[in-house]
């Protein structure tokens, strides 16, 4: 296997397991990931919404603040990884 083989599959590999943890984030199937969403390409964040890439717009302050709230007042509990790959 040449060097440029490997490295493709290898990127193979990982775009695989980034559509499974988008699919299953956004509760789609992976097929609707790969035929519907973004697809490589950039979109404004209005279309992300608009095509459920997006839950909603904010900036990262008003992001990192709400869950600084939501962790505030929750009873702590023991940590979980936020992607998981099989």
């Amino acid at each position: 296997m040449t060097a440029k083989a490997y490295l493709q599959g290898r990127a193979n590999e990982a775009g695989a397991d980034f559509i499974k943890a988008v699919a299953s984030g956004r509760r789609v199937t992976q097929t609707k990931i790969r035929e519907e969403f973004g697809q490589g390409r950039m979109v404004g964040t209005r279309e992300a919404v608009a095509r459920g890439l997006a839950d909603r717009i904010a900036t990262l302050y008003q992001i990192i603040s709400g869950m600084l709230q939501q962790r505030a007042s929750r009873p702590s509990s023991p940590r979980r990884p936020a992607l998981a790959f099989e």
